[in-house]
This record gives C-alpha cells, structure tokens and sequence, in this order.
C-alpha cells in the first residue's frame, strides 16, 4: 500500500514537471523527497507492526495472568473456607468439652454432697449404737 501510494506521487510529480524545462532538477529532488518518504512510511509500518506483535504478546500476558489470579483467588477462597469450617468444629468441641466439664463437676459436688451425708448418716447411727 505504502509503495503504490509513493508510485502515484512519483508519477504525479513526473506528469507535473514535464511542461517546464526548469522541471527537472525540481523532479530528481521531488523524486528523492518520495522515495525517502517512502522509506519513511515503510520503516513506520514496521513499528507499527512491531508494537502490534507486542501488543498481542501483552495482551496474551494479561491474559495469562487473569487465569493465575482467578485460581488463586480460588485457592484462598478454599483456604479461607477450610479454616472457617476448622474454626467452627473446634469452636463446637470447646464447648461440648465445657458441658462436659460442668457436668462432670456437677455430677463430683453431688457425689460430694451424697458422700458428706452418707458420713454423717454413718456417724449418726455410731453414735446411737454407742449409747
């Protein structure tokens, strides 16, 4: 595209030149002016499709980097939900221990308390047997 562009102009130029005489040398410096700008155009189009290839290139990074985000997104997700769940089994053990616990003390004071007027029954009964 580049150079049929430049070719039109060259060949503008050449058709505008030809009715003087004084034309000529202006044509070799018009016809230089083309060609380097042409130069120029195609030494552009290969940046262009340079930073195109690293474009695309990026784009496929980014990309690639979403996925990696999206999983460990997931795997903290997972992790977090593992230790909410570890978290809420402990937290109902501590407390079946607590009843447990409380339970098992009720259940030594009433053993206390039975074993304290057992004695005291006992001795009562000594004392009567004694007299």
């Amino acid at each position: 595209a580049v150079l049929a562009i430049s070719s039109v102009a060259l060949l503008l130029l050449s058709l505008s030149g030809l009715g003087s005489t004084t034309g000529a040398p202006n044509l070799k410096d018009l016809s230089d002016t083309v060609m380097h700008l042409t130069q120029q155009l195609q030494n552009i189009g290969v940046i262009e499709e340079k930073n195109i290839h690293e474009l695309e290139e990026l784009e496929h990074q980014l990309d690639e980097t979403e996925i990696e985000l999206a999983w460990e997104k997931q795997h903290v997700d997972s992790q977090k939900e593992t230790q909410q769940m570890m978290h809420d089994s402990m937290l109902k053990q501590i407390l079946k221990d607590q009843q447990v616990i409380k339970d098992t003390s009720n259940e030594a004071s009433n053993a206390g308390r039975k074993i304290h007027r057992t004695q005291a029954e006992l001795e009562r009964e000594q004392r009567e047997n004694a007299h």
